[in-house]
């Protein structure tokens, strides 16, 4: 069942996961930011998702959203930071 709790518990994770695994000659984000960046993404892909009627809130499907939309926002982050 897809919780508030548990969405933002997938998110904590994965951000802290992004940060594990960023290259260490280039730092690109703190902890504290990478946790935030995955929380905000999984709550939105969670909120987007059953807004669109795509799955309903308790369904299976919104851990998968919720951890696509963690790794695409911490994804998309990197990418506009390698831009300046």
């Amino acid at each position: 069942m897809t919780t508030f709790l548990g969405v933002v518990a997938i998110g904590f994770a994965l951000g802290l996961l992004g940060h594990l695994f960023s290259p260490p000659q280039r730092p690109a984000r703190s902890w504290f930011l990478s946790a935030l960046l995955g929380i905000c993404g999984a709550l939105l892909a969670t909120y987007v998702g059953v807004a669109a009627r795509l799955f309903a809130p308790g369904d299976w499907l919104g851990w998968i959203a919720a951890a696509a939309g963690s790794v695409l926002l911490l994804g998309l982050y990197e990418l506009l930071r390698r831009r300046d």
